[in-house]
């Protein structure tokens, strides 16, 4: 099963770089935790009095991190305000997994030969399975369950499982 957790947070932080600043300046409100590999677009910062542009930073989607952009508002009389937004770029999707194909069923006293499984990721290249096939007693007859597990390199992890049937 695959799980998506999206963890929302806003990470603001006003610096005044004044005393006694008559005007104001607000970061525009985004989702500033967003999906490696999806788009976000920086909404900027609005002011009262003046304009506020953006001085410092770039957010790379593709590369989980944590991004600062700066903004820098300063009003008629030399006042300024410095603004900070965090944006936290991560990776909250499971991996998916495939079984190899292969043989389910093996004749009881045969030797029962697991092929495997493969991940697919959305940011790793290489995902491995992880398996445990002492489940399986080729020497009685029944059905065997075969787990097979697998984790990003972001703590996302993936199960998926397997059905061995030992017949006479």
């Amino acid at each position: 099963m695959r799980k998506l957790i999206l963890i929302i947070t806003i990470v603001l932080s006003l610096s005044l770089a004044a005393c006694n600043i008559e005007f104001s300046a607000i970061i525009n409100p985004s989702l500033d935790t967003v999906e490696v590999g999806s788009s976000w677009t920086d909404p900027g910062c609005t002011t009262t009095g003046t304009q506020c542009i953006k001085t410092n930073g770039e957010v790379d989607i593709e590369t989980i991190g944590e991004y600062h952009i700066e903004y820098t508002a300063q009003n008629s009389k030399g006042e300024t305000l410095k603004l900070l937004r965090v944006v936290h770029v991560i990776d909250a999707i499971s991996p998916v997994l495939h079984l190899n194909p292969g043989i389910d069923s093996v004749k009881v006293g045969t030797q029962y030969i697991d092929t495997g499984c493969f991940g697919l990721d959305n940011y790793d290249e290489n995902i491995s399975c992880e398996v445990d096939t002492s489940s399986v007693d080729s020497s009685i007859i029944g059905e065997y369950l075969v787990v097979y597990h697998a984790v990003d390199s972001s703590g996302n992890e993936a199960t998926i499982t397997r059905i061995v049937v030992v017949y006479e």
